[in-house]
């Protein structure tokens, strides 16, 4: 019987796994991938509420958990990420430190969103701490807990992708990577993950408009055909070939510059050069991205080895279903208590 669920209810797509961390590798049961209520987040429209619930309830039923209890993880497109170094202090006068400066990087009333801090590692001199810190509207978080009311389940965490990616990472320590930036290519946005290898951590991000959706409406519209041929194309059809990339040049542009500057931000700043650039998902959604990406940039492509990550699939669900790997690693984190 598995020990843990965790359930991600991304912005096109409901994830759910259940499984554990178990001598430092991923021992997984099972993995449901359904689609979700893309207007889920950004709607107050009883319908689509109760259709996501419709859904989620779908989902739950295929994955069978033997627990009420779930971790959650939601998307980085509804939430604001930030990572600075603080004088190491108290929990109390350490958050109270980071809201008097989180207005500048929240574009929203404090008194509106939930933030969380997590602190990622301290200086050798013990006198500094890194802190990641995440803030979310608290009405994504209270349709979340309204939404797991309906279906009879309990969210016992809610994390984004940013901090459950990082628990999979340090904690799965047979993970071997070198100085990296990570590519979460996700249906409304883009969030680059910076990766240090000897630290063993993320230790910055950058999120950015840009995502599946915006290279589905650019196909459409200067193709003149409709977003399911769209898709369709985007599968089957490598990037590189015949002209998609003239048809895509103002969305391939401003997502390679975006990158770019992240390419520069990790040599400059911090000082660290990014070895490769990895996909972790939505690799599959663009035929070819990852390699046009990389070639564009002239950066190594790499990839996160399954062997490295997952020690049982029980149900042989990832070994039918490889493209599932990629698009489960940012909830994977959530297995871990």
């Amino acid at each position: 019987m598995a020990k843990n669920t965790v359930i991600e209810i991304s912005v096109n797509q409901i994830k759910a796994v259940t499984g554990e961390l178990k001598q430092n590798k991923f021992s997984i049961e099972n993995v449901v991938i359904e689609p979700a209520e893309q207007d889920f987040y950004f709607s107050n429209n009883a319908n689509i509420f109760n259709n996501q619930a419709s859904r989620l309830n779908t989902v739950l039923e295929k994955l069978g958990p033997k627990n009420k209890k779930v971790s959650v993880v939601i998307p980085d497109a509804i939430t604001y990420n930030n990572f600075k170094i603080y004088p190491k202090l108290r929990e109390k006068e350490l958050y109270a430190a980071v809201r008097f400066q989180a207005d500048q990087f929240i574009p929203l009333p404090l008194n509106k969103v939930n933030i969380d801090i997590d602190v990622l590692e301290e200086t050798v001199d013990k006198k500094k701490l890194l802190i990641m810190i995440v803030a979310v509207e608290k009405n994504h978080i209270q349709k979340i807990m309204e939404l797991f009311e309906v279906v009879g389940y309990i969210p016992e965490k809610i994390e984004n992708q940013l901090s459950a990616l990082g628990k999979s990472i340090t904690y799965a320590n047979e993970i071997k990577l070198e100085d990296s930036l990570l590519i979460n290519f996700d249906y409304t946005t883009t969030t680059v993950y910076f990766y240090n290898e000897q630290r063993r951590l993320i230790y910055n991000s950058h999120t950015f408009q840009n995502g599946y959706n915006l290279f589905v409406k650019e196909l459409a519209l200067t193709a003149n055909i409709t977003k399911d041929n769209a898709e369709k194309i985007l599968t089957s059809t490598a990037i590189n070939s015949n002209n998609l990339p003239e048809i895509l040049k103002p969305v391939l542009s401003d997502f390679l510059r975006e990158i770019y500057q992240s390419l520069n931000v990790a040599q400059s700043k911090y000082a660290t050069p990014a070895k490769n650039i990895i996909f972790i998902s939505g690799a599959n959604k663009v035929l070819g991205l990852p390699q046009f990406t990389a070639q564009s940039l002239k950066t190594n492509l790499n990839q996160i080895n399954i062997n490295e990550v997952i020690k049982e699939d029980k149900n042989k669900v990832l070994q039918k279903n490889p493209a599932y790997f990629n698009e489960i690693i940012s909830c994977l984190g959530g297995l871990i208590n």
